[in-house]
């Protein structure tokens, strides 16, 4: 599929994602996030040609690897041991439907696991003011950096904006949600 999708459908509208329920998307030319409004997969394989982006096991990354970029719309997500940053656009990517509606495209994740290489969490909606009020339905996401900074979780639990537990072990945080 090309990276970059235009569709009438879409932008008016009538239905909110051209593509969902899918089990692989696999771009064949440079990906241009705007396409992932439209689509919804369990797992994204970017062009390795792609000058911007990478893919590991179905999620989207950084060209070279270090920043989580989009998460897939599937029950676990793992990390890819290697990435340095999560950032939380990562997973509130969603369609606006008018009238201040958004229809998120993460929402059969449950449980999101963030490896030991992980350092630092953002969110570069923050900066951008989108889709400040998207939440998804996860049960639980664990940190296994448990040196990561107080900084990246107070991101991670403004962002996840619900009620949660917050468990310290020797060797992981978790954020279980209720």
């Amino acid at each position: 599929m090309p990276g970059k999708v235009k569709t009438k459908t879409a932008l008016d509208f009538e239905s909110s994602i051209v593509m969902n329920n899918v089990k692989k998307i696999k771009f064949t030319t440079d990906l241009d996030l705007n396409t992932l409004y439209i689509l919804d997969a369990e797992n994204y394989v970017v062009s390795k040609n792609d000058k911007n982006f990478s893919s590991k096991d179905g999620i989207i990354l950084s060209k070279d690897g270090s920043k989580v970029v989009r998460l897939p719309n599937r029950e676990e997500v793992i990390i890819p041991d290697g990435c340095s940053e999560f950032d939380i656009a990562s997973y509130k990517y969603a369609l606006y439907m008018g009238d201040d509606m958004y229809e998120t495209q993460c929402d059969k994740i449950k449980k999101i696991v963030l490896p030991e290489s992980v350092e630092s969490i953002t969110n570069s909606d923050e900066k951008t003011g989108y889709f400040a009020d998207i939440y998804c339905n996860f049960d639980e996401i664990e940190i296994k950096n448990i040196k990561i900074s107080e900084e990246s979780l107070n991101i991670l639990k403004e962002a996840c904006g619900e009620e949660y537990t917050l468990e310290n072990t020797e060797k992981s945080i978790v954020l279980k949600f209720k």
